[in-house]
């Protein structure tokens, strides 16, 4: 099934016989697992998520760690010992320090991880820095259930649609995030979730007649599906998949990044556009 779904990508999201991604269509690896050791992958990607955040308000708004930062020592009457110190993502900060700056952020994404672990059948865990690819976690007795065959394949499609994001549509929802803009996991969501119709229609074509069609994910958080809605319609459907999967998303001024974003590459077409939800 994911063979075949990766090929069902390739042949949707190419555009000249070029793929709109370098990852459209590569080998994915699923692993099957455990109720156990789904909660502890879940858990572990929870905690993987908190360290990109940091990162994330480190490199792309440093100030605002610097402004708590100071304020925590001023709050304990501790001189503050970053004076003159460039904050950027390789800045190295002291598990105190992380803790004031994210722990309850942290404890709010385990405890969601936690909530998740009962209802979720299947997550992608995004590759830590320096890995080439992460991992579908699938759960082994939905996979085997042969009766939710087409509840598997609706799982993978969105999954795989994560696995093929580009590395920089995910910075660009990260400065979203560490410029305290609202809506970026629902924008995330709402692109797999577009992707997935697309290859869900497909595999549904090529099934015998009673197979049934999965419903799509997040029908019950109405955001989803409006956040991807609202940014293909002002850029249009070929560049958002193309900064969905190629990564063609910049800022004119990273400064003020949520007010310059521009999606499309020089020379061709490119739209300008301003983060919508504060």
């Amino acid at each position: 099934m994911v063979s075949l779904l990766a090929s069902i990508y390739k042949a949707k999201f190419s555009k000249n016989r070029q793929t709109l991604g370098p990852k459209v269509g590569t080998n994915v690896t699923v692993k099957l697992v455990s109720d156990t050791e789904m909660s502890a992958a879940l858990n572990t990607q929870a905690a993987d998520v908190g360290e990109k955040l940091l990162a994330a308000q480190l490199k792309f708004n440093p100030q605002s760690v610097i402004d708590r930062l100071q304020k925590y020592y001023a709050t304990i009457e501790q001189p503050f010992p970053h004076s003159g110190q460039t904050f950027d993502e390789n800045t190295k900060l002291t598990r105190e320090e992380k803790a004031v700056l994210f722990g309850l952020q942290k404890g709010a994404i385990r405890g969601e991880a936690a909530k998740d672990v009962a209802a979720t059948q299947g997550f992608y865990s995004v590759p830590k820095q320096g890995q080439p690819k992460g991992i579908i976690f699938i759960r082994e007795a939905f996979a085997k259930e042969k009766e939710f065959e087409f509840l598997l394949a609706g799982t993978l499609a969105h999954e795989m649609g994560h696995a093929y994001t580009d590395e920089g549509w995910r910075d660009f929802l990260l400065a979203m995030f560490a410029n305290e803009m609202l809506r970026t996991g629902a924008l995330e969501e709402g692109m797999a979730t577009h992707v997935e119709g697309v290859i869900v229609a497909e595999w549904h074509s090529r099934q015998p007649p009673n197979t049934l069609i999965p419903l799509q994910g997040y029908r019950d958080q109405p955001e989803v599906a409006d956040s991807a809605k609202v940014f293909i319609g002002a850029v249009g459907e070929d560049l958002a998949l193309r900064a969905y999967f190629g990564g063609w998303v910049d800022f004119k001024d990273p400064a003020k990044a949520q007010d310059s974003i521009i999606v499309g590459r020089k020379g061709g077409n490119r739209k300008e556009w301003k983060w919508p939800w504060r």
